[in-house]
C-alpha cells in the first residue's frame, strides 16, 4: 500500500497527460470534422450556383430565339403591307385618320389622360397628315414591340420556375 501511495503523484500526472492528449485529440478531431463539413457546404453551394447560371443560360438562349423569330415575323409582315395598301390609302386622302385620333394617340403613347375641356370637336373631325399606311405600320410596330416584351416576360417567368425548382430540390 505504501508503493500505491508513493506512486500517486506518477498516477496523476500520467492521468493528467492522458486527459491532456484526449482532449487535444478530441479537439483535432472535431476540427477535421468542421473542416469537411465546410468543405461540402462549399461544393454544394457552388453546384447549386451553377445549376442556377445553366438555367439563366438556357432562357437566355430561348429569348434570343424567340426575339429573333419575332423580327422575322415582322420584318416579313412589313414586306407585305404596301401590298395590302392602296395609293389612295398611301396619299392625302379620306383614309387619313383625324386629327382626334392622332391625338388620341399621343395621349395613349404618352400615358397621360386627354384634356377634354380644350377639345374642339370640329377640327378634331379633320384629317390629318397621318395615313392609313402609317398607321398600319405604327400598329405593327406596337404589336411588334409588344411580342417581344411578351418574349420577355415569358422568359423571365420560365426562369423563376426553373430556379424555385432548383431550390426546392432535396438539400436546399
Amino acid at each position: 500500500m505504501k508503493n500505491l501511495i508513493s506512486l500517486s503523484p506518477y498516477l496523476l500526472i500520467v492521468a493528467a497527460v492522458v486527459f491532456l492528449l484526449g482532449m487535444w485529440a478530441g479537439y483535432d478531431w472535431r476540427s477535421t470534422i468542421a473542416e469537411a463539413d465546410q468543405a461540402n457546404a462549399v461544393k454544394f453551394a457552388l453546384d447549386k450556383q451553377e445549376k442556377d447560371a445553366a438555367v439563366s443560360r438556357a432562357e437566355e438562349i430561348a429569348l434570343i430565339k424567340s426575339q429573333q423569330k419575332t423580327k422575322i415575323v415582322y420584318r416579313s409582315i412589313k414586306k407585305e403591307v404596301p401590298k395590302y395598301v392602296s395609293i389612295k390609302q398611301k396619299t392625302d386622302s379620306d383614309c387619313n385618320i383625324s386629327i382626334g385620333i392622332k391625338r388620341m394617340f399621343k395621349h395613349a403613347a404618352t400615358e397621360q389622360l386627354p384634356d377634354t375641356a380644350a377639345i374642339d370637336v370640329a377640327r378634331d373631325k379633320k384629317p390629318s397628315d397621318i395615313t392609313e399606311e402609317r398607321l398600319i405600320n405604327y400598329s405593327l410596330d406596337n404589336i411588334d414591340r409588344y411580342n417581344q416584351v411578351k418574349n420577355q416576360c415569358n422568359s423571365l417567368l420560365r426562369w423563376h420556375e426553373n430556379i424555385i425548382k432548383n431550390k426546392s430540390e432535396k438539400g436546399s
